[in-house]
């Protein structure tokens, strides 16, 4: 769990020399394989896991010992390679591995009440498949079961509570680690999310994992300088298998608060990373530095490099895609729109509040504008204030293929069910889906819409 994975491969070794008849060290030997696909984002360590999985999978069942694990191990194996197949946009694969974790789960569950750490995993496909994509709903309906995010996270709750012992093994670290990632991103209450994580990730220093989503789930919550903090003093030694994207992170909250530092870690980031996502996205952040910089020429080259390099297969690298396409930046818009992200309100209000719509030329800028302004009303607990610029961004963004009137729609649902307006809060979570335009943050957007109005009927 802290990354240290050339000494537990050595472990693992010595296990299976000494106890050729125990199975965790296949187990745990999958699970080191999946967290190097996981962070490497390669081809070959992507094949090397697929390769290792059906060797793991064939050894486990076929044995007749730990049977009350059996089915847990075979269950944990295929979600882990599902992870991975669906981060390599193999979805029908992916669901069909989840299919059978999930099968293999509910009926060891059935044999062995007692067994607990049965539920890890249970919870994490309840919570994921609470609030699917209208554009993936066939993959659920091929599952032949429906999510509950409501049980999955009180499912990986009550396994993180777990004492660690023999019988557990550290499933409660893996499930405490879960559940505040699930509150974050899919429960999207990143406030529960941190209060999670802080208290277990405080050996960020000294485990890779802990620095992860510690600094992920502390961006949520506008902590920029606790996620350069964390990031900063993350294990780097040799002892450490490398991750790259926490490069990528750290750069990003640098540039969050307009700081030089950024492109260096944006440069680490290329040099270091063997995957082909997030080089659009980095390209595109370090395009932002320089633009803002005033190095019009290493601008211009990072923007034609966008095209060339890396994928777009997430939403991060397609939005970069969509930059290029884009005349430049409002300067002042894409301060404010960094420092927010990075926490620093007044400083943005600074730059932004004297500023009105009709200093924009375009219908997207002027609901970027009243959009920005907004969020940091919001943030500053002037909610009536930025109510108002909601609408005006969702009238002025009727038009755009850019997020911000949807997303407007999404904060005023919130506002409104905050305050009790429940009829509303869903009219407008429901105007989320009217802009049919929007290519930007869509199945995010979409996914928190469909909470909202699951929240709204409960």
């Amino acid at each position: 769990m802290e990354l240290r994975l050339g000494d537990a491969q050595r472990l693992i070794e010595q296990i299976k020399e000494s106890d050729p008849e125990n199975l965790a060290p296949h187990l745990i030997e999958h699970q080191r394989a999946m967290l190097i696909a996981f962070v490497q984002e390669d081809e070959q360590s992507f094949e090397e896991l697929k390769d290792l999985h059906d060797e793991v999978y064939k050894k486990i069942a076929s044995s007749h010992s730990g049977l009350k694990h059996r089915k847990f191990a075979l269950a944990e194996i295929d979600f882990q390679l599902a992870l991975l197949k669906a981060k390599h946009n193999e979805f029908y694969s992916a669901g069909r591995l989840i299919s059978s974790a999930h099968k293999l789960l509910v009926n060891n569950q059935k044999s062995h009440p007692d067994l607990v750490i049965n539920t890890k995993t249970l919870g994490l496909i309840q919570a994921f498949l609470s609030t699917v994509p209208k554009n993936y709903e066939w993959a659920v309906k091929l599952l032949g079961f429906k999510g509950d995010l409501d049980k999955g996270l009180k499912q990986l709750k009550e396994v993180s509570m777990l004492e660690e012992n023999q019988v557990n093994g550290a499933y409660n670290l893996e499930a405490a680690y879960l559940y505040a990632f699930t509150q974050g991103r899919i429960a999207n209450d990143h406030q529960k999310a941190w209060e999670a994580i802080e208290p277990i990730s405080r050996n960020y220093s000294t485990s890779s994992l802990s620095a992860y989503f510690r600094a992920s789930l502390a961006g949520k919550v506008q902590r920029n300088e606790e996620v350069i903090h964390v990031l900063s003093a993350r294990p780097k030694s040799g002892a450490y298998h490398p991750f790259p994207f926490m490069d990528y992170m750290l750069g990003t909250a640098q540039l969050n608060n307009l700081s030089e530092e950024a492109i260096h870690s944006f440069q680490r980031f290329l040099s270091n990373t063997k995957g082909e996502h997030f080089k659009k996205s980095c390209l595109q952040l370090m395009a932002w530095y320089y633009y803002l910089f005033d190095k019009p020429t290493q601008y211009e080259n990072c923007r034609q490099r966008i095209a060339n390099e890396g994928v777009d297969l997430y939403e991060e690298d397609k939005l970069a895609m969509r930059f290029i396409e884009k005349p430049h930046p409002n300067e002042e818009l894409l301060k404010a729109r960094l420092l927010f992200d990075g926490g620093y309100y007044q400083r943005a209000l600074d730059i932004i509040g004297p500023l009105k719509a009709k200093d924009f030329a375009t219908s997207d800028e002027k609901a970027e504008y009243s959009y920005r302004k907004g969020r940091i009303y919001q943030k500053l607990n002037r909610n009536d204030v930025a109510s108002l610029f909601f609408i005006a961004s969702s009238k002025f963004g009727v038009q755009s293929t850019e997020y911000y009137a949807a997303y407007s729609c999404l904060h005023l649902g919130d506002y409104y069910l905050s305050i009790g307006q429940n009829d509303k809060a869903l009219s407008y979570y429901k105007k989320v889906k009217s802009y049919k335009k929007n290519e930007e943050y869509k199945d995010s957007i979409e996914q928190q819409a469909m909470n909202g109005i699951r929240k709204c009927s409960s």
